[in-house]
């Protein structure tokens, strides 16, 4: 069962690649970075790193899996979410996040924003940016008790 379900992953994302490529969008990348964390439920701040992967869905929109390890405290815990990234204009966007805060073993929901302060791309296949993220991740049994999160990443994608 393992097996198969990787396989239709594997599958889904090779198609998913290839009609982003024929229509000329971004088609993945890889985002690396650090975020700041104000724990409203604790009144602390911790750290946390983060990757993500993301998916070009259309010129606007992208489909994201990040990874957030958190500094291994109550104030900033581990999370995997998966989120949709939309472009409002080349440089500035809106996300909405779902997922796990694996510490606690709840489920949570986001909502943010992100600044793309830095592009470069080379011959339009290879890109690199850095960019600039706020949002809030929240229990969704209680949305007063979330985190706010800022930081930045790079961006390698094609």
């Amino acid at each position: 069962m393992g097996r198969n379900r990787l396989a239709a992953v594997l599958v889904l994302s090779v198609l998913v690649a290839v009609s982003a490529a024929a229509q000329d969008i971004p088609t993945i990348s890889v985002e690396n970075g650090f975020d700041l964390g104000y724990n409203l439920a604790t009144n602390n701040i911790g750290s946390a790193f983060h990757i993500s992967v993301a998916v070009g869905l259309t010129d606007r929109l992208q489909g994201e899996f990040d990874f957030v390890t958190g500094d291994g405290t109550a104030n900033f815990q581990n999370y995997r979410l998966l989120g949709l990234n939309y472009a409002i204009v080349p440089r500035f966007g809106a996300c909405v996040e779902v997922g796990q805060n694996i510490t606690a073993a709840v489920a949570v929901a986001g909502i943010g924003l992100y600044a793309n302060l830095f592009e470069r791309n080379v011959q339009g296949s290879l890109q690199a940016g850095l960019k600039l993220r706020v949002d809030y991740i929240a229990p969704t049994t209680g949305f007063a008790n979330g985190l706010v999160r800022i930081g930045t990443s790079v961006t390698v994608g094609m």
